[in-house]
Protein backbone atom coordinates (compact mmCIF):
# COMPACT_ATOMS: atom_id res chain seq x y z
CA UNK A 1 0.00 0.00 0.00
CA UNK A 2 1.36 3.23 -1.00
CA UNK A 3 0.63 7.01 0.00
CA UNK A 4 0.31 9.06 -3.11
CA UNK A 5 2.63 11.88 -2.89
CA UNK A 6 1.24 14.83 -0.54
CA UNK A 7 3.07 17.74 0.72
CA UNK A 8 0.71 18.77 3.23
CA UNK A 9 -1.22 22.30 3.45
CA UNK A 10 0.91 25.09 1.74
CA UNK A 11 2.20 27.18 4.65
CA UNK A 12 1.23 30.47 2.85
CA UNK A 13 -2.25 29.15 2.43
CA UNK A 14 -2.90 27.99 6.48
CA UNK A 15 -0.97 31.55 7.13
CA UNK A 16 -3.18 33.54 4.96
CA UNK A 17 -6.32 32.03 6.18
CA UNK A 18 -5.32 32.94 10.27
CA UNK A 19 -3.60 36.30 9.88
CA UNK A 20 -6.41 38.03 9.82
CA UNK A 21 -8.05 36.22 12.70
CA UNK A 22 -4.03 36.72 14.78
CA UNK A 23 -3.89 40.72 13.83
CA UNK A 24 -7.11 41.58 14.93
CA UNK A 25 -6.84 39.52 18.01
CA UNK A 26 -3.23 41.26 18.08
CA UNK A 27 -5.15 44.92 18.13
CA UNK A 28 -7.30 44.05 20.93
CA UNK A 29 -4.12 42.93 23.19
CA UNK A 30 -2.36 45.94 22.34
CA UNK A 31 -5.47 48.07 23.18
CA UNK A 32 -5.87 46.36 26.88
CA UNK A 33 -2.20 46.19 27.56
CA UNK A 34 -2.12 49.88 27.04
CA UNK A 35 -4.90 50.72 28.77
CA UNK A 36 -6.47 52.27 25.73
CA UNK A 37 -10.10 50.71 26.07
CA UNK A 38 -10.79 49.31 29.89
CA UNK A 39 -12.47 46.30 30.97
CA UNK A 40 -15.55 48.09 30.98
CA UNK A 41 -15.26 48.83 27.31
CA UNK A 42 -14.08 45.53 26.17
CA UNK A 43 -17.16 44.11 28.12
CA UNK A 44 -19.61 46.78 26.42
CA UNK A 45 -18.33 45.25 22.75
CA UNK A 46 -18.38 42.00 24.12
CA UNK A 47 -22.55 42.51 25.00
CA UNK A 48 -22.92 44.10 21.47
CA UNK A 49 -21.06 41.27 19.39
CA UNK A 50 -23.19 38.88 22.41
CA UNK A 51 -26.72 40.51 21.62
CA UNK A 52 -26.49 41.54 18.09
CA UNK A 53 -23.49 40.57 16.01
CA UNK A 54 -23.34 37.16 16.87
CA UNK A 55 -27.06 36.31 16.26
CA UNK A 56 -27.77 38.41 13.09
CA UNK A 57 -24.53 36.41 11.92
CA UNK A 58 -25.70 33.07 12.98
CA UNK A 59 -29.33 33.69 11.48
CA UNK A 60 -27.71 34.93 8.20
CA UNK A 61 -25.82 31.62 7.99
CA UNK A 62 -28.61 29.31 8.46
CA UNK A 63 -30.87 31.31 6.25
CA UNK A 64 -28.70 31.43 3.40
CA UNK A 65 -27.98 27.03 3.41
CA UNK A 66 -29.06 25.40 0.59
CA UNK A 67 -31.32 22.86 2.12
CA UNK A 68 -30.42 20.28 -0.93
CA UNK A 69 -26.57 20.84 -0.09
CA UNK A 70 -27.01 19.46 3.15
CA UNK A 71 -28.13 15.92 2.18
CA UNK A 72 -24.90 13.91 2.47
CA UNK A 73 -25.93 11.08 5.03
CA UNK A 74 -22.91 9.74 5.51
CA UNK A 75 -21.30 12.77 5.88
CA UNK A 76 -23.34 13.73 8.04
CA UNK A 77 -23.76 10.69 10.72
CA UNK A 78 -19.35 10.50 10.49
CA UNK A 79 -19.27 13.89 11.57
CA UNK A 80 -21.86 13.97 14.04
CA UNK A 81 -21.45 10.53 15.75
CA UNK A 82 -17.09 11.43 16.00
CA UNK A 83 -18.22 15.07 17.20
CA UNK A 84 -20.86 13.18 19.78
CA UNK A 85 -17.85 10.65 20.42
CA UNK A 86 -15.40 13.91 21.80
CA UNK A 87 -18.58 15.46 23.59
CA UNK A 88 -19.33 12.17 25.79
CA UNK A 89 -15.49 12.05 26.55
CA UNK A 90 -14.58 15.89 26.94
CA UNK A 91 -17.45 16.32 29.48
CA UNK A 92 -17.42 13.14 31.27
CA UNK A 93 -13.78 13.70 31.61
CA UNK A 94 -14.33 17.48 32.85
CA UNK A 95 -16.80 16.45 35.02
CA UNK A 96 -15.02 12.88 36.34
CA UNK A 97 -11.48 14.15 36.77
CA UNK A 98 -11.69 17.27 36.52
CA UNK A 99 -13.73 18.38 39.59
CA UNK A 100 -15.58 20.62 36.78
CA UNK A 101 -19.32 22.00 37.58
CA UNK A 102 -21.76 21.30 34.76
CA UNK A 103 -21.53 24.12 32.92
CA UNK A 104 -17.71 24.48 33.11
CA UNK A 105 -17.42 21.33 31.68
CA UNK A 106 -19.93 22.01 28.82
CA UNK A 107 -17.84 25.25 27.72
CA UNK A 108 -14.65 23.54 27.87
CA UNK A 109 -16.23 20.54 25.86
CA UNK A 110 -17.35 22.91 23.11
CA UNK A 111 -13.50 23.88 22.67
CA UNK A 112 -13.09 20.20 22.03
CA UNK A 113 -16.24 19.74 19.84
CA UNK A 114 -16.71 22.92 17.24
CA UNK A 115 -14.20 24.19 14.86
CA UNK A 116 -13.76 27.02 12.50
CA UNK A 117 -15.14 26.27 9.59
CA UNK A 118 -16.25 29.93 8.42
CA UNK A 119 -13.15 31.74 8.68
CA UNK A 120 -10.69 29.11 8.50
CA UNK A 121 -12.28 25.98 6.99
CA UNK A 122 -13.90 27.45 4.19
CA UNK A 123 -10.53 29.16 2.96
CA UNK A 124 -8.64 26.27 3.27
CA UNK A 125 -11.88 24.07 1.23
CA UNK A 126 -11.25 26.59 -1.35
CA UNK A 127 -7.46 25.89 -1.57
CA UNK A 128 -7.72 22.11 -1.34
CA UNK A 129 -11.13 21.10 -2.64
CA UNK A 130 -12.70 24.07 -4.57
CA UNK A 131 -15.40 22.12 -6.35
CA UNK A 132 -16.92 21.10 -3.08
CA UNK A 133 -15.74 23.82 -0.62
CA UNK A 134 -19.47 25.37 -0.68
CA UNK A 135 -20.65 21.91 0.06
CA UNK A 136 -18.87 21.42 2.60
CA UNK A 137 -18.93 24.74 4.41
CA UNK A 138 -23.11 23.70 4.16
CA UNK A 139 -22.70 20.41 5.84
CA UNK A 140 -20.04 21.72 8.35
CA UNK A 141 -22.25 24.55 9.57
CA UNK A 142 -25.62 22.56 9.36
CA UNK A 143 -24.34 20.04 12.02
CA UNK A 144 -22.78 22.49 14.08
CA UNK A 145 -25.35 25.19 14.04
CA UNK A 146 -28.22 22.98 14.52
CA UNK A 147 -26.98 20.30 16.72
CA UNK A 148 -23.11 20.84 18.46
CA UNK A 149 -23.73 24.49 19.90
CA UNK A 150 -27.20 24.32 21.05
CA UNK A 151 -26.44 20.98 22.48
CA UNK A 152 -23.38 22.61 24.27
CA UNK A 153 -25.56 25.36 25.06
CA UNK A 154 -28.42 22.92 27.05
CA UNK A 155 -25.58 21.31 28.98
CA UNK A 156 -24.18 24.59 29.78
CA UNK A 157 -27.18 25.78 30.88
CA UNK A 158 -28.85 22.89 32.80
CA UNK A 159 -24.81 22.99 34.80
CA UNK A 160 -25.98 26.39 36.21
CA UNK A 161 -29.23 25.53 37.35
CA UNK A 162 -28.57 22.22 38.61
CA UNK A 163 -29.72 21.82 42.61
CA UNK A 164 -32.83 23.18 41.56
CA UNK A 165 -34.93 19.70 41.21
CA UNK A 166 -35.10 17.81 38.09
CA UNK A 167 -38.11 19.17 36.98
CA UNK A 168 -37.62 22.75 37.61
CA UNK A 169 -33.52 22.43 35.90
CA UNK A 170 -35.19 21.29 32.55
CA UNK A 171 -37.76 24.24 32.85
CA UNK A 172 -35.17 27.05 33.48
CA UNK A 173 -32.84 25.52 30.84
CA UNK A 174 -35.26 25.72 28.33
CA UNK A 175 -36.65 29.14 28.77
CA UNK A 176 -32.74 30.27 29.20
CA UNK A 177 -32.04 28.93 25.96
CA UNK A 178 -35.56 30.40 23.91
CA UNK A 179 -33.99 33.62 25.47
CA UNK A 180 -30.62 33.19 24.23
CA UNK A 181 -30.33 35.87 21.01
CA UNK A 182 -27.99 33.13 20.01
CA UNK A 183 -30.35 30.25 19.54
CA UNK A 184 -33.20 32.86 18.56
CA UNK A 185 -30.60 33.84 15.42
CA UNK A 186 -30.40 29.68 14.96
CA UNK A 187 -33.52 29.02 15.08
CA UNK A 188 -34.71 31.74 12.87
CA UNK A 189 -32.25 31.12 10.27
CA UNK A 190 -33.04 27.54 9.41
CA UNK A 191 -37.15 28.64 9.80
CA UNK A 192 -36.37 30.80 7.24
CA UNK A 193 -34.04 28.30 4.62
CA UNK A 194 -36.89 25.49 5.39
CA UNK A 195 -39.95 27.52 4.43
CA UNK A 196 -37.86 28.39 1.27
CA UNK A 197 -38.79 32.57 2.38
CA UNK A 198 -35.84 35.18 0.82
CA UNK A 199 -35.26 38.58 3.31
CA UNK A 200 -36.43 41.47 1.92
CA UNK A 201 -33.37 44.20 0.83
CA UNK A 202 -34.99 46.62 3.64
CA UNK A 203 -33.83 43.91 6.29
CA UNK A 204 -30.90 41.69 4.50
CA UNK A 205 -28.79 44.76 4.52
CA UNK A 206 -28.78 45.38 8.41
CA UNK A 207 -28.71 41.73 9.06
CA UNK A 208 -25.65 41.65 6.90
CA UNK A 209 -23.87 45.00 8.39
CA UNK A 210 -24.56 43.55 11.64
CA UNK A 211 -23.08 40.16 11.03
CA UNK A 212 -20.36 41.67 9.12
CA UNK A 213 -19.34 43.50 12.36
CA UNK A 214 -19.10 39.77 14.20
CA UNK A 215 -15.99 38.88 13.40
CA UNK A 216 -13.49 42.09 13.56
CA UNK A 217 -15.36 43.40 16.77
CA UNK A 218 -15.47 39.78 18.46
CA UNK A 219 -11.73 39.36 17.43
CA UNK A 220 -10.72 42.61 19.08
CA UNK A 221 -12.64 42.06 22.15
CA UNK A 222 -11.04 38.49 22.20
CA UNK A 223 -7.44 39.80 22.13
CA UNK A 224 -8.48 42.18 24.97
CA UNK A 225 -9.62 39.16 27.30
CA UNK A 226 -5.98 37.72 26.45
CA UNK A 227 -4.24 40.92 27.51
CA UNK A 228 -6.11 40.85 30.39
CA UNK A 229 -5.71 37.68 31.45
CA UNK A 230 -3.33 35.38 33.23
CA UNK A 231 -2.62 32.63 30.89
CA UNK A 232 -0.84 30.70 33.64
CA UNK A 233 -3.79 30.16 35.70
CA UNK A 234 -5.61 28.23 32.80
CA UNK A 235 -2.41 26.50 31.30
CA UNK A 236 -3.67 23.28 32.01
CA UNK A 237 -7.42 22.94 31.31
CA UNK A 238 -7.02 25.32 28.04
CA UNK A 239 -3.93 22.62 26.94
CA UNK A 240 -6.26 19.78 27.15
CA UNK A 241 -9.21 21.56 25.50
CA UNK A 242 -6.59 22.61 22.78
CA UNK A 243 -5.25 19.16 22.23
CA UNK A 244 -9.40 17.38 22.38
CA UNK A 245 -10.33 19.89 19.47
CA UNK A 246 -6.74 19.38 17.57
CA UNK A 247 -6.19 15.78 18.10
CA UNK A 248 -8.99 14.10 19.03
CA UNK A 249 -11.63 15.19 17.11
CA UNK A 250 -10.44 14.18 13.88
CA UNK A 251 -9.28 11.10 15.31
CA UNK A 252 -13.00 10.53 16.37
CA UNK A 253 -14.17 11.87 13.04
CA UNK A 254 -11.75 9.31 10.95
CA UNK A 255 -13.25 6.08 13.32
CA UNK A 256 -16.52 7.17 12.77
CA UNK A 257 -15.98 7.68 9.01
CA UNK A 258 -14.72 4.06 8.83
CA UNK A 259 -17.80 2.69 10.96
CA UNK A 260 -20.62 4.31 8.68
CA UNK A 261 -18.65 2.75 5.51
CA UNK A 262 -18.32 -0.42 7.49
CA UNK A 263 -22.31 -0.12 7.33
CA UNK A 264 -22.94 0.57 4.22
CA UNK A 265 -23.12 4.88 3.96
CA UNK A 266 -19.87 5.59 2.01
CA UNK A 267 -18.97 9.00 0.85
CA UNK A 268 -18.31 7.79 -2.55
CA UNK A 269 -16.71 11.56 -3.33
CA UNK A 270 -12.61 10.77 -1.82
CA UNK A 271 -12.22 13.91 -1.74
CA UNK A 272 -15.64 14.82 0.48
CA UNK A 273 -13.90 11.85 2.87
CA UNK A 274 -10.94 13.87 3.57
CA UNK A 275 -12.73 17.04 3.71
CA UNK A 276 -14.28 15.68 6.77
CA UNK A 277 -11.59 14.85 8.88
CA UNK A 278 -9.53 18.14 7.92
CA UNK A 279 -12.50 20.01 9.05
CA UNK A 280 -12.54 18.28 11.83
CA UNK A 281 -9.31 19.31 12.63
CA UNK A 282 -9.42 22.79 12.41
CA UNK A 283 -8.88 25.11 15.10
CA UNK A 284 -11.98 26.36 18.02
CA UNK A 285 -14.51 28.51 16.49
CA UNK A 286 -13.44 32.04 16.66
CA UNK A 287 -17.13 32.74 18.32
CA UNK A 288 -15.90 30.23 21.11
CA UNK A 289 -14.73 33.25 23.72
CA UNK A 290 -17.89 35.13 23.46
CA UNK A 291 -19.98 32.06 23.86
CA UNK A 292 -17.93 31.55 27.60
CA UNK A 293 -18.67 35.22 28.42
CA UNK A 294 -21.77 33.94 30.04
CA UNK A 295 -20.04 31.66 32.22
CA UNK A 296 -17.19 33.33 33.21
CA UNK A 297 -14.68 31.38 30.65
CA UNK A 298 -14.23 34.26 27.69
CA UNK A 299 -10.62 34.47 29.35
CA UNK A 300 -9.54 31.22 29.38
CA UNK A 301 -11.67 29.84 25.97
CA UNK A 302 -9.55 33.13 24.48
CA UNK A 303 -6.32 31.37 25.55
CA UNK A 304 -7.69 27.95 24.03
CA UNK A 305 -8.37 30.28 21.11
CA UNK A 306 -4.88 31.34 19.84
CA UNK A 307 -3.50 28.14 21.16
CA UNK A 308 -5.78 26.10 19.08
CA UNK A 309 -4.59 28.83 15.87
CA UNK A 310 -0.87 28.62 16.09
CA UNK A 311 -0.82 24.88 16.90
CA UNK A 312 -3.15 23.83 14.06
CA UNK A 313 0.16 25.35 11.57
CA UNK A 314 1.72 22.03 12.85
CA UNK A 315 -1.28 19.80 13.09
CA UNK A 316 -3.15 20.25 10.21
CA UNK A 317 -0.28 19.50 7.87
CA UNK A 318 -0.35 15.79 9.91
CA UNK A 319 -3.63 15.59 9.55
CA UNK A 320 -3.37 16.14 5.48
CA UNK A 321 -0.53 13.51 5.40
CA UNK A 322 -3.40 11.29 7.01
CA UNK A 323 -6.07 11.82 4.88
CA UNK A 324 -3.56 11.65 1.88
CA UNK A 325 -3.57 7.62 2.18
CA UNK A 326 -7.89 7.22 2.25
CA UNK A 327 -8.69 5.71 -0.74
Amino acid sequence: FMVPPFHGIEPMALFSATLPILILAAVGFALARTALLSAQDFSTLGRFVVMLALPALLFRTMADLPVSGIVEPGYLLAYLGGTLIVIVIGYGGWRLFGNASGDVAAIRTMGMACPNSGFVGYPLMLLSFPEIAGKVLALNMAVENLIFIPLLLALAESGRQAGQGFAAMIRRTMLELVRNPMIIGLAGGFAWTVFGLTLPDAVRRPVDMLAASSGAVSLIVIGGMLGRSNVSSWKFPALVTICGKLLLQPLAVFLMLMVVTALGMPLTDPDLRKALVISSAISVMGIYPLLSLRYGLAESSAVVLAGSTIASFVTLNLVFLVVASLP
